[in-house]
């Protein structure tokens, strides 16, 4: 019996390869399956790419009077380059989908590097990363701070490894993957900051696996893992010196914070209807849990009895995360807001990974991977469904950017008011020599700021809920330049609150534009009148 269940571990472990690679292709096909995937952020930042490639090579003419790249090292660069240097060859909706499914491919491999790395005895864990990886941040489009997570886990994998071997060649790697960490997101280089402390203290003082004494009682391993940690952190310390000031924005009550723990927000990707398909984490891996511990309670050597180092590394990391969710506010004075949905991820994350490194049995742990797979499945088709139902429109975008022809600045009137349709206009502008009016050109981390000339502190949002349709002077004002496209998306006459604006900018719109480009009800866009 004993034999048998050796080489069933073996069969296993032997064909963790062919599963890991069959759920990678799995787990693209929300992506692949649809003309656009669209992503709430996405679009702004693949035109925030392709104004960087555009002034590399000096072909904005007009971007240029009023624009320039940022010379600061900022911590929320790591898609840009890859972004801009995709955009000599594929079309803005292309690039969207090959940044989303690098993040997927990076986040994936990078846990099973983890897991493989901590949990040699739980590869079958190797494959929560395809449960994991579909979050809110990935249709929020927050592409930087996607692949920043993903370097978390490859970051903890290297720091094990460097704790192991202690060479040259490890210290190196460390070093390149905690600077790559380090200008994909603040968060994530943060949260491995929390990480490395519960590791290096849980090895320090508990239990460890395989009994060894801890390296990192030997002064050498610290001079090492300083040399490695050097300059991402000399970088941190010169963000912070030059971005201080800031001011935190969007307090988030206490008791929706439980809640969005509780019912696993960080897990919404498309919609809070998803908690149909999340909580059957807490059931599947709660259930597994007990019977894991059940079927190890007659053994003669519970291996339950004293936790091992990695084991108190999790709770730690957990216990971190959790207290840094109460206790940081939602926004944060270095411009990366959103911040609780990213640490709620970040914590019933760890929370569960803490419960599923629990389980002793691998039978129990592979059944409870196989329900895991089959639930996640269903819910690629439901985020397949949800992007069907905007494919129309990013199709009339795709046929509207062909009519953009003259250089100028673009303003957008959003009627639309549907999520995660938020940026997905600003395709209209790629490579066109177009400023869009809501341009993140005033946001300090960004690759391409506003001319110190410029005082263009205020985010000039075309959308209804913040400023009317026509509020667009002040911009105007600024800049010294009229508004060379006028793009109306939505209807706007479906609300009886929109009609009257309507009705004004439509007059302003009939005496100084031409109509260029119409889908009724859905895009409109016109060109400035020649003098």
């Amino acid at each position: 019996m004993k034999l048998e269940k050796e080489a069933l571990k073996v069969n296993l472990k032997k064909s963790e390869p062919l599963l890991f690679v069959f759920f990678c292709l799995l787990a693209l096909l929300p992506i692949w399956s649809v003309f656009a995937f669209v992503t709430q952020d996405g679009q702004g930042h693949i035109y925030n790419g392709q104004l960087l490639m555009s002034q590399l090579s000096g072909q904005n003419g007009f971007v240029s009077k009023y624009a320039e790249i940022n010379s600061s090292l900022s911590p929320n660069w790591i898609s840009h380059p890859i972004i801009a240097i995709l955009t000599s060859f594929f079309s803005p909706f292309a690039i969207e989908k090959i940044i989303t499914s690098l993040g997927v491919l990076l986040f994936v491999f990078s846990w099973r590097k983890f897991i493989l790395a901590f949990f040699p005895h739980h590869f079958l864990l190797s494959l929560a990363g395809f449960v994991f990886v579909w979050n809110s941040t990935i249709t929020n489009g927050f592409f930087n701070y996607n692949f920043g997570v993903a370097l978390l886990f490859l970051n903890l994998a290297l720091l094990k490894s460097f704790r192991d071997q202690q060479s040259t060649a490890a210290t190196i790697k460390l070093a390149i993957a905690m600077l790559l960490l380090y200008f994909s997101h603040l968060i994530p280089f943060c949260v491995f900051g929390l990480a490395a402390v519960s590791y290096i203290i849980s090895d320090l003082f508990f239990l460890r696996e395989d009994h060894s004494p801890s390296p990192f009682r030997k002064i050498k391993i610290w001079i090492k893992l300083f040399t490695a940690a050097c300059l991402p952190l000399t970088l941190l310390f010169m963000h912070i010196i030059f971005m201080f000031g800031g001011k935190p924005s969007e307090a988030t009550y206490l008791h929706h914070l439980t809640d969005k723990l509780l019912h696993l927000a960080g897990y919404n990707v498309m919609s809070d209807r998803e908690w149909g398909f999340s909580r059957w984490y807490y059931y599947l891996i709660m259930a597994a849990v007990i019977i894991s511990f059940i079927v190890n309670w007659n053994r003669k050597t519970p291996r339950w009895s004293a936790p091992s180092s990695h084991s108190v590394f999790i709770f730690l990391l957990f216990a971190l995360t959790l207290a840094c969710t109460y206790y940081l506010p939602d926004g944060t004075g270095f411009g990366g807001g959103m911040l609780t949905i990213r640490l709620v991820y970040l914590t019933t994350t760890s929370f569960f990974l803490l419960l599923m490194t629990s389980i002793k049995n691998n039978l129990v742990l592979g059944l409870l991977m196989l329900s895991l797979l089959i639930l996640q499945v269903d819910k690629h088709m439901f985020i397949h469904a949800r992007q069907q139902e905007v494919q129309d429109y990013c199709h009339v975008i795709d046929q509207a950017r062909s009519v953009i022809d003259q250089p100028g600045l673009m303003y957008v009137a959003d009627f639309q008011r549907r999520w995660p349709l938020v940026h997905v206009t600003d395709a209209l502008g790629f490579h066109h020599d177009v400023l869009m009016a809501h341009t993140w050109l005033h946001k300090p981390f960004n690759p391409i700021i506003w001319k110190p000339e410029l005082h263009l502190e205020q985010e000039n949002m075309p959308w209804l809920d913040n400023e009317g349709i026509c509020n667009s002077k002040e911009l105007v004002t600024a800049l010294g330049s009229k508004i060379m496209w006028y793009v109306i998306a939505g209807n706007p006459t479906a609300a009886k609150s929109d009609s009257l604006r309507w009705s004004i900018c439509h007059e302003m719109l009939e005496q100084n534009y031409v109509l260029r480009f119409e889908s009724k009800g859905v895009l409109s866009v016109y060109e400035l009148r020649e003098p």
